[in-house]
């Protein structure tokens, strides 16, 4: 066997031994992602590091909100850091990172002279309406030969599910009834949110769209980059404001088309994004 035929054969086994490995790391991160006793963050980002940071980022904010739904104290990155594991491919020229850890853990970590979460208040009892009137029903006008039936159009067109690297659905969730994500710019489509829970998934999708490229969340605004748009949430994680770098001048909220100022609002919680 000649040199040139060793070196070939070299550099199979070689390909044969990558391609085994991102898929054994895929396989492992899709099990990770299916399994309702972990919570994880994720990210594709061209570098390692940054890979990293964001998928952290993204778990903490997951973690979070499970613990304020069972009645505990938010966490910072310090405290999850020390029980995360983490997964990472490289895939056509970016990151896929995971950062993972189980929800029994984050429920078990304790959070020194921290305030507790609020509970929502129970809805007062509202009167029931008054009965409509019947509506009047009149037959039909006879459709003129050639008009084509006119189907009433969504404010939501459907969505065709896709698929990332690593096997991450990204068709977007229901959401909402006025919304619809690829004919809105990213401002004026947050702009419309009123909870976390309904701003999350939209900030995922328009990532996945390529219209936001980066974005993080913090307590403080210190920590928000100058070139960046800042959703300011209230403690029960509703949505105060969305407001334009703080680099612009005036910054401008996006919700009433107004200039305003973080300094306005008794805010906990931000999310930044560009």
């Amino acid at each position: 066997m000649d040199c040139a035929k060793t070196k070939i054969i070299a550099l199979v086994v070689f390909l044969t031994g990558v391609f085994t490995a991102s898929a054994a790391v895929e396989d492992e991160m899709n099990a990770i992602k299916t399994n309702p006793e972990y919570i994880y963050g994720e990210a594709y980002v061209e570098d390692s590091q940054g890979a990293y940071q964001e998928a952290l980022g993204n778990l903490v904010l997951d973690c979070n909100i499970f613990r304020e739904s069972k009645g505990l104290a938010p966490l910072k990155a310090k405290h999850i850091i020390p029980l995360t594991e983490q997964l990472e491919q490289h895939l056509d020229g970016v990151y896929n990172t995971l950062v993972y850890l189980t929800k029994d853990k984050v429920l078990k970590i304790k959070v020194e002279n921290a305030p507790i979460p609020t509970p929502l208040p129970a809805p007062a009892p509202q009167p029931l309406p008054l009965p409509l009137p019947l509506p009047v029903v009149t037959s039909p006008e006879p459709q003129t030969a050639g008009q084509p039936d006119e189907q009433p159009q969504s404010a939501l067109q459907p969505v065709v599910p896709t698929t990332q690297p690593g096997g991450v659905n990204t068709a977007v969730p229901m959401i909402s009834q006025q919304v619809d994500p690829d004919s809105q710019d990213v401002n004026t489509t947050l702009a419309m949110m009123n909870t976390l829970l309904e701003l999350k998934p939209v900030v995922k999708y328009f990532k996945q769209l390529g219209k936001i490229t980066q974005n993080g969340n913090t307590m403080s605004l210190s920590d928000v980059p100058s070139d960046a748009n800042v959703i300011l949430f209230d403690g029960l994680r509703g949505v105060l404001a969305v407001l334009s770098p703080s680099g612009t001048s005036p910054q401008i909220n996006y919700k009433s088309g107004k200039p305003d100022s973080p300094a306005n609002y008794a805010y906990k919680f931000i999310i930044w994004y560009k």
